[in-house]
């Protein structure tokens, strides 16, 4: 049977506990402190035990203002009985004897001490010696707190903690223990235990006794399995030269160490500085762990003179750069296997890992980084950059990239303005086709076998280090089959090549424009992107030679050139174009076309008489799709050599579809 006895309220002070149990003839009583478990024996009879775990003891009262605090016990048999043995309550204050609540309200200042003693049903007991305190008030503001508030050690070990005092000039406390020894300065020492154990550390106020702290100690036999490494395990220094160690500590949640050195010194923070030698000389810097103190770990330091063979070189050794730019130095030491630089600039700014960012300057000027050798800071070397002002707006002028075929050559040249010349190219992120590369002079060229839709970035550096990026789309589309010959089945049935079905349907989820009569179709041509729809009014006329421009577009991003009439209003895919969709009802020596309507929804191209045909496509122009268009040339004079001019030279695959298309009025076989 245990018999736990607790006091509830917000301060933390040890209290002490007496546990009686007859034993046969004898009594066997103990006073102990909380908390410790206990094992009694006497006159050669085994004796149960009992552990007890006190709360933090009573809180403090306030003269005038009720006041509420509870004895509770744990561990024996319900009920217990609540009885004051030795000692009174302060005045106005009473002990409920079958609750252990003390209640009442205090009518004076005192800081009281008494003995309870608590017994359960089967008549064992136990005691305790709490304290209360009654305060007037107008009692100080006094607060006492101490770090760490917890901690771990192991048997022997040692813990330094502070205490602060607010609401006083006198910061004077005096330290106590449940275990082991604290000094006057704060500094505790575990004791010697063979289980783990809990030690309560107290600071108390000297300028106001009654105002306390605690923290609590978890103490572990020695040869727990406390362990420290110290990272670097060893270094290379000459005389007066730095490294910086740090200490790992598993095993326990106090990582704290006490770093001691041979020769030289070292910092609470593990820094360590070479001590002066005339001659080569190792050194052993040590971290202990402050949880273990048994538990150590070293790490070797050879030092030698200065004046020593270590060498140091900044790469690259000059560069330009504009202001802001950047630009990633290195350095190499030799001589030493601590080879850490530390970096330097006499204008700008530069990284712990020698990043150098340019400064703001209006003229062009110079500056210089250092890296400086940490084994011997003796030992540096420079870097010069030559810092040019800001004068322009460098960027990538190229507006998107024509569209390649898998299996064909290609080539597409990037441009870029405003800066430095000459630029150096290269791709930044993302990735080519495979076959495909970026030359540094922008030059995109290369065959590939895939298709598909290929994104990256291109970055451009200026001869100042300006750099700038844009991002592109390159769309590689598959080769055409190969055609079947045509066939035809009479007057009344277009002829029929080969289409690709698919283009039927060909995709233009961009913006819809509409040029009207006496519009601007070539601006219209310009100005469109890929997946744009450019609608020519029904009905009206458009004279002159087009230019079907490059743009970046794709088996999913057409640009569609058509009729502004609805496609119900023409014929289906694939049938007869007749001449009653222009608006005219017959033609001579040609049978009546029974036309479902004689409106004229066809738009018309008008091209003039001695050039090739209305539309010459540009280098690299692909994915148009002209729907519903009558194609003439200019006052009759011929029929229609060619409905697209490619111009020379040839280069790449274009995927252009005339649908429902021709030329109606001249020549009665081309409709």
């Amino acid at each position: 049977m245990a018999l736990h006895l607790a006091g509830s309220g917000n301060k933390k002070n040890a209290r002490r506990v007496h546990v009686s149990k007859q034993v046969g003839r004898f009594a066997v009583a103990v006073t102990l402190l909380a908390v410790i478990p206990i094992l009694f024996a006497g006159s050669g009879y085994a004796v149960p035990s009992w552990s007890f775990t006190l709360s933090p003891s009573l809180p403090t009262g306030v003269v005038g203002v009720p006041y509420s605090g509870t004895i509770a016990a744990t561990g024996g048999t319900a009920p217990y009985r609540f009885t004051i043995i030795d000692g009174i309550l302060p005045a106005g204050l009473t002990l409920n004897p079958t609750t252990g609540a003390i209640a009442g309200t205090p009518s004076v200042v005192v800081a009281q001490f008494f003995w309870v003693k608590v017994t359960d049903v089967n008549g064992k007991f136990a005691t305790i010696h709490p304290e209360i305190t009654v305060v007037s008030g107008s009692s100080s503001t006094i607060s006492v707190s101490v770090s760490p508030a917890s901690t771990s050690v192991a048997s022997g070990s040692s813990q330094q903690f502070s205490a602060a005092v607010n609401g006083s000039a006198n910061q004077g406390v005096t330290w106590t223990s449940t275990g082991g020894t604290v000094s006057s300065s704060g500094l505790f020492t575990a004791p010697a235990v063979t289980t783990s154990t809990n030690v309560t550390v107290t600071a108390t106020s000297v300028a106001d006794t009654t105002k306390k702290a605690s923290a609590g100690v978890a103490v572990s036999p020695s040869g727990s399995t406390v362990s420290i490494t110290v990272s670097p395990a060893s270094s290379s220094l000459t005389s007066a030269g730095t490294q910086q160690f740090t200490a790992s500590v598993q095993g326990t949640t106090n990582t704290a160490v006490i770093w001691s050195a041979s020769a030289g010194t070292v910092s609470s923070s593990g820094l360590f500085t070479a001590p002066t030698v005339s001659a080569a000389t190792s050194v052993t810097v040590t971290a202990t762990s402050s949880a273990n103190t048994s538990k150590k770990a070293s790490a070797s330091i050879a030092v030698s003179p200065t004046g020593s063979a270590i060498s140091v070189t900044v790469s690259p050794s000059n560069t330009t750069l504009t202001s802001g730019n950047t630009q990633q130095f290195s350095a190499a030491v030799q001589g030493t296997s601590n080879t850490a630089v530390t970096w330097s600039a006499s204008a700008g700014s530069v990284s712990s890992g020698g990043m150098y960012t340019a400064p703001t300057v209006t003229s062009s000027s110079n500056a210089t980084v250092t890296a400086t050798s940490v084994a011997d800071t003796t030992k540096k070397s420079s870097a010069t950059v030559a810092v040019n002002p800001q004068t322009s707006s460098f960027s990538i002028t190229t507006s998107g990239l024509a569209g390649a075929q898998s299996g064909s050559a290609y080539s597409f040249s990037l441009s870029a303005s405003g800066g430095t010349t000459p630029y150096q190219w290269k791709i930044a992120s993302g990735s080519l086709p495979q076959g495909f590369v970026l030359s540094s002079t922008g030059q995109l060229a290369g065959t590939t076998t895939q298709t598909g839709q290929f994104s990256f970035t291109a970055q451009a550096t200026d001869a100042g280090n300006s750099t700038a990026s844009k991002a592109f789309s390159l769309p590689v589309s598959a080769p055409p089959p190969p055609p079947t010959s045509g066939s035809s089945d009479g007057p009344a049935q277009l002829p029929v090549t080969y289409m690709q079905t698919a283009l039927a349907n060909t995709p233009a989820p961009g913006a819809t424009t509409l040029v009207s009569a006496g519009g601007n179709l070539q601006t219209a041509l310009n100005n469109a992107n890929c997946g744009d729809t450019i609608e020519l009014a029904a009905g009206a006329t458009f004279s002159g030679n087009f230019t079907l421009p490059a743009k970046p577009c794709d088996n999913q991003h057409w640009i569609i050139i058509r009729t502004s009439a609805p496609n119900s209003a023409l014929p289906p895919e694939g049938s007869r174009m007749l001449p009653c969709y222009a608006g005219v009802a017959s033609l001579p020596g040609r049978p009546v076309f029974h036309c479902p309507s004689q409106q004229n929804v066809l738009a018309k191209v008008l091209f003039p008489i001695y050039s090739s045909g209305p539309f010459q496509l540009a280098n690299g122009a692909n994915h148009y799709r002209l729907m519903g268009l009558e194609i003439a040339r200019a006052a009759g004079t011929g029929l229609v050599g060619s409905l697209l001019y490619f111009g020379l030279p040839l280069r790449g695959y274009f995927r252009i579809v005339y649908r429902r298309t021709c030329d109606i009025r001249w020549h009665q076989h081309n409709c």
